[in-house]
């Protein structure tokens, strides 16, 4: 039986990818292996959805999954004007979550450069746009230093992760909590009043 020439929807060649980094991790993520998931030939892929472009929708689907819901969650942290930046160590914990759950898709996000060479500025703006999230819960003379630290501890927590992830260090599951919660309390808690 031949391959199709056609994929239905559209979606699914990002659905498929997701899947397949999910699976074998983005070193072993083809074109080929992505049409044959989909039964298609690997050109047929491209017709639709160039490598970059279907990457940056991978990249775009795990960021809707880590962070649906965080708005009522960033809703609850600007409401505690003693410590809006509690979302930080909310993200934390989403992060390091979602990275039990999908250890390869985490790896493709945050340790194989894709992010950081893209072109596209909403996915761009995926890895850097976190500091938004408590612009107006801080007073504004403040904000460029939280800004640093915001991205030290978001650096330190995927190195955490990764090393984690990697079985570096003996790390189990409460040591690595425990680090985050230290990361936290010591890199945001002073820029962020706690």
């Amino acid at each position: 039986m031949g391959r199709h020439k056609i994929v239905q929807d559209a979606e699914d060649i990002v659905r498929y990818a997701y899947r397949l980094i999910d699976e074998d991790g983005y070193e072993n993520f083809s074109a080929r292996k992505l049409a044959q998931a989909l039964n298609v030939s690997h050109m047929t892929v491209y017709n639709y959805l160039g490598r970059e472009q279907l990457l940056d929708e991978v990249v775009i689907m795990a960021f809707g999954q880590i962070n649906e819901g965080l708005d009522a969650e960033v809703a609850l942290c600007k409401e505690d004007a003693s410590h809006p930046c509690r979302i930080f160590h909310v993200v934390s914990q989403r992060l390091f979550d979602f990275a039990q759950l999908h250890p390869q898709l985490y790896r493709f996000l945050f340790q194989s450069g894709f992010g950081a060479k893209t072109s596209n500025p909403k996915v761009r703006a995926m890895y850097s746009g976190g500091i938004e999230l408590v612009r107006d819960a801080v007073p504004a003379e403040r904000f460029e230093q939280l800004r640093q630290d915001a991205y030290l501890f978001l650096v330190l927590i995927n190195g955490l992760i990764l090393g984690y992830l990697a079985g570096r260090h003996g790390a189990d599951e409460g040591v690595l909590r425990l680090n985050m919660a230290r990361a936290f309390e010591r890199l945001l808690g002073p820029a962020c009043g706690g």
